[in-house]
């Protein structure tokens, strides 16, 4: 059964995790444009709820699906906190029977993934960190990139919300709305709602693993306020931790490397956000940290335009 889009999910999921361990929830929202009108016997309602019952008791994790207001034919799927390696390795099987029923995730700007983290486990600090790094405009174009969308309506990440951020610092919320890349309204979480919707399994793994490493990028003393809201400054963190983070690591090189293909053929320059990072790692394209794992979703080729 479909729950609302308001129910209480502390009466389902233990919302008391341990402080300083980092607890993630996925929100995946999906759509099915087989049940439009639902069917002769039963309505679209009876039809989502039927396949939503059918989704969560394959899910090899604690999960519900609820409504949500802006999907016509779908719901989102919840699932209980878990640590990253909870995770990871553990969704494919999951994913292939959502698309085996008929859902799709990537196409449009309705569908997102969200991924929540207990704030209990995140300094107020560190939280500034985060969102810095999130809305710096000189990393409008990485971000978007990692996104893999940008969208003003449902995960705004403008240069606006980057000046509004820096008042974290001062405030314990921040002056948010609801619809921003980086939530900071939700009482126990702090919600990345940056990414587009997609069931491809290493595209989720990529995600999770995007929101860990900028964790522990910004956490205690590693990094300055200032190197964190650095994209490169990011970028070699997470190339020194490829062994940790291999889905994103992968990704990475993958998306530079047909940037700067792309702009070779066309014999273009590099973009200028580009730019930095072929100076500082010329030689990036024959990485031997890197396995050639293209992970561009099979949901849709238009993954491939942004930059």
């Amino acid at each position: 059964m479909i729950l609302n889009y308001d129910a209480d999910l502390t009466e389902i999921f233990n919302p008391n995790t341990p402080r300083h361990t980092h607890f993630y929830g996925l929100e995946i929202e999906m759509e099915n444009q087989g049940v439009q009108d639902g069917s002769f016997f039963t309505s679209k309602k009876e039809e989502l709820d039927r396949l939503a019952d059918l989704i969560t008791y394959k899910c090899p994790f604690d999960a519900v699906a609820k409504w949500d207001g802006s999907l016509d034919y779908g719901f989102e799927l919840v699932t209980a906190p878990y640590v990253l390696s909870r995770y990871i390795g553990r969704m494919d099987n999951l994913i292939d029977f959502c698309t085996d029923l008929g859902f799709s995730s990537w196409g449009g700007e309705r569908c997102g993934l969200h991924i929540h983290v207990n704030k209990n486990s995140l300094s107020q600090f560190q939280i500034a960190k985060i969102i810095s790094f999130i809305y710096n405009p000189a990393n409008f174009q990485f971000v978007a990139s990692m996104a893999q969308r940008h969208s003003e309506r449902y995960a705004d990440f403008s240069s606006s919300e980057y000046r509004q951020a820096k008042r974290v610092k001062e405030s314990s919320r921040g002056n948010y709305a609801r619809y921003t890349a980086v939530n900071l309204e939700n009482k126990n979480t702090l919600e990345f709602r940056l990414f587009r919707g997609s069931l491809n399994a290493k595209t989720i793994y990529k995600n999770l693993e995007f929101v860990d490493a900028l964790i522990h990028f910004t956490k205690g003393c590693n990094f300055s306020y200032g190197e964190c809201s650095k994209w490169l400054s990011f970028y070699e963190f997470v190339r020194f931790h490829f062994k940790q983070y291999p889905n994103l690591y992968s990704y990475i090189i993958n998306r530079m490397a047909r940037i700067v293909t792309r702009a070779k053929t066309r014999n273009n320059d590099v973009p200028t956000w580009v730019q930095p990072f072929v100076a500082a790692y010329p030689d990036f394209l024959v990485d031997k940290a890197i396995k050639p794992d293209n992970i561009i979703t099979k949901e849709s080729k238009d993954e491939t335009t942004t930059t």
